[in-house]
């Protein structure tokens, strides 16, 4: 049976949560079915997304799958919108400090508008 990726209605693939969820009880099983989903998408040259990613060990997994791109808890917690590049700035200032030397005074950060 041949595919084309024109037949189809999407453009790209997301694993819903439950497989993250499943990750760590099903033994190699869902290991098996992300690894195949993933090779899916890249052999239809489309995005592959992973949801809910709360561990190391499932983030290092999803690495090495190439997964395209995964989100969930690990990499943060939802915020509202206008709060985003609050957070962006502050992590932004904690680096900063972080390469000062010591004794000197960081520079404020410019806000933008």
């Amino acid at each position: 049976m041949y595919f084309c990726r024109g037949k189809f209605p999407f453009d790209k693939i997301k694993l819903d949560r439950s497989f993250m969820q499943s990750f760590e009880k099903s033994g190699h099983h869902v290991e098996t079915v992300v690894k195949t989903i993933i090779a899916l998408g890249r052999e239809m040259n489309m995005r592959v997304t992973v949801e809910g990613v709360e561990t190391d060990a499932q983030a290092d997994f999803l690495y090495d799958a190439e997964a395209d791109q995964v989100q969930g808890f690990y990499f943060g917690k939802p915020v509202p919108a206008g709060e985003v590049a609050i957070n962006i700035a502050s992590e932004i200032r904690k680096l900063a400090a972080a390469a000062e030397p010591r004794g000197s005074a960081p520079r404020p950060l410019k806000a933008s508008a």
